[in-house]
C-alpha cells in the first residue's frame, strides 16, 4: 500500500517538473541531457568556426537552426512526455534532419556529429529494425556530404576518420 502511494507521488512530481519552467530548462532524461550538450558543443565550434572565416551572414541562420534543436527537444518532452506518437515522432526526425543539415552545410566543422543522435532517438520511437535503416541512411547521408562538399579534406587520414564515424 505504502509503495503504491509513493508510485502515485513520484509521477505527480514528474508530471509537476515536466510542466515547469525547471523542467523546461533542465530535462528529466538521460538522453536530452547528452542531446543537449551535443548541440551546445555544436553552437560553440560552429560559432568559432563562422567567426574564423568571416561568414557573419551566416551567423543567425546557424544559431537558429541550432536553438531549433533545443526547442524541439523541449517542446516535444513537454508536450508528449516519455512516449511520443508515432506520426508526431516522424515529423520530429524529419524536421530535426532538416535544421542538421541547414547547421552541416552552413558549418561543416564538427557539426556532422549530430548525425549520431538520429539512430538512437529513431530506435526510442521505432524499435531496433527502424534504427537499422536510419543508420544506414545516415552512412549514406554522411558519405554523401563528405565526397560531395567542396570544402572536404579527402586524404587518406580524413577517409579513415570517416570510415570510423560510420562505424560509431
Amino acid at each position: 500500500m505504502q509503495t503504491e502511494g509513493l508510485q502515485q507521488a513520484s509521477k505527480r512530481v514528474k508530471r509537476g517538473l515536466r510542466h515547469s519552467w525547471r523542467g523546461w530548462l533542465l530535462p528529466i532524461r538521460p538522453y536530452t541531457w547528452s542531446a543537449s550538450f551535443l548541440y551546445l558543443i555544436e553552437l560553440i565550434f560552429g560559432l568559432f568556426w563562422l567567426v574564423a572565416i568571416s561568414a557573419w551572414w551566416l551567423l543567425p541562420v546557424f544559431v537558429a537552426a541550432i536553438l531549433a534543436l533545443f526547442f524541439i527537444d523541449r517542446v516535444e518532452y513537454q508536450r508528449y512526455g516519455e512516449k511520443t506518437l508515432e506520426r508526431v515522432a516522424i515529423l520530429l526526425l524529419a524536421l530535426r534532419f532538416l535544421c542538421v543539415e541547414l547547421a552541416i552545410l552552413i558549418a561543416p566543422s564538427l557539426t556532422p556529429m549530430l548525425y549520431l543522435l538520429f539512430p538512437f532517438r529513431t530506435m526510442l520511437y521505432f524499435g531496433r529494425k527502424a534504427a537499422y535503416g536510419m543508420t544506414a541512411l545516415i552512412v549514406i547521408a554522411y558519405f554523401a556530404f563528405f565526397w560531395l562538399d567542396p570544402r572536404s579534406n579527402h586524404d587518406s587520414i580524413s577517409v579513415i576518420f570517416a570510415f570510423i564515424f560510420c562505424v560509431a
